[in-house]
């Protein structure tokens, strides 16, 4: 059992069938994959110029991954998405308006423009993201 929130950190705390917990290194692990408790397969791998390991939500020619990361201030867990096309890189923020920003993002493929006007102005939906790449897929 490993302490999902712990890849956010320096070291990530994973328990043994017995009990027994061990903190190992992040900087140690280049590739993490596990299932987790709901049954899901989780991928998980080093990010170029990023210290912690970050998920991998969508692997083809669009790549998406989730960067997990302690606030400063309290401690908690933030989450945050970040998607590449080729050397193109765009992450998601509360604080845009990702729509505005995906159609420049896939300026060439117009095609995309219907399912990126359902993805809401500053929340994600991993649904509607995926759908997204999964289109620009065809």
């Amino acid at each position: 059992i490993m302490d999902i929130l712990s890849i956010a950190g320096n070291k990530i705390t994973i328990a043994a069938s017995d009990g027994k917990k061990a903190k190992i290194l992040s900087t140690d692990i280049q590739n993490l994959d596990f299932t987790d408790l709901k049954g899901n397969e989780r991928h998980f791998t080093k990010m170029p110029d990023y210290k912690n390991l970050v998920e991998i939500k969508y692997d083809g020619k669009a790549k998406w991954y989730q960067l997990y990361d302690k606030n400063a201030y309290d401690r908690s867990t933030t989450v945050q998405d970040y998607i590449y096309v080729g050397s193109k890189g765009y992450f998601f923020s509360i604080l845009k308006n990702n729509q505005k920003k995906l159609k420049e993002f896939f300026a060439d493929r117009a095609d995309l423009f219907p399912l990126i006007d359902k993805i809401n102005y500053n929340r994600l939906n991993e649904d509607d993201l995926y759908a997204l790449l999964k289109k620009y897929e065809e």
